[in-house]
Parts: C-alpha cells; sequence; structure tokens
C-alpha cells in the first residue's frame, strides 16, 4: 500500500478505473478485498459515462470525484446489466446514489 497510515474505514468511495476487461477489472477488486475485506465502501466506475480517455483517464475521473462530491450523489458504474460473479458480492453501484 502506497498509504499504509490511512484508515481503510475512513473511505466512503472507490472509483475504480474500471476499464471492463475481465482480467483488469477482477485484479482491481482482489485489491479492494486485500484493503477492505468485508467492509469495502462503494464502488463504481465513471469510464463508462465518457469512455477510456487514455492519458486524461485519471484527470476525468477525478473531477468526476470532486463533481460528485460537491453535489452530493455518487454515479453508477453506467452500461451494466449483469455483475461478473467473481465480483457480484462487492458493493458496485450500478444506479446513482442521491444523498451521498
Amino acid at each position: 500500500r502506497a498509504r499504509g497510515d490511512i484508515d481503510s474505514g475512513a473511505i466512503d468511495y472507490i472509483n475504480t478505473h474500471g476499464t471492463s476487461t475481465p482480467v483488469g477489472d477482477a485484479k482491481e477488486m482482489e485489491g479492494v478485498r486485500e484493503v477492505f475485506g468485508a467492509n469495502a465502501p462503494a464502488i463504481s466506475s465513471t469510464k463508462s459515462l465518457s469512455g477510456h480517455s487514455l492519458g486524461a483517464a485519471g484527470v476525468h475521473e477525478a473531477i468526476y470525484c470532486l463533481l460528485m462530491m460537491e453535489n452530493n450523489f455518487i454515479a453508477g458504474s453506467a452500461n451494466i446489466e449483469e455483475l461478473d460473479p467473481v465480483v457480484a458480492d462487492m458493493p458496485i453501484l450500478l444506479k446513482t446514489k442521491e444523498d451521498a
């Protein structure tokens, strides 16, 4: 962990990289499980709202997070019809959560 001094209980939301690749998404969730165990916070990926903008992807995701914080909501992961069984136990938001 890059910041082992941060209490994982203080984290309310994870905006994953979420490229919708079977290996990448499963590995990303493996890392979330390693850090949070059964207490993972709300998870979504904003990439499905704007597409993968390559080098600007991180900036887009940070801007989405700032907008969500400012406007008190968490955007759900768009365009997901069914979660992969490998990640079905994770708190992945498929719909926008208001008053977050």
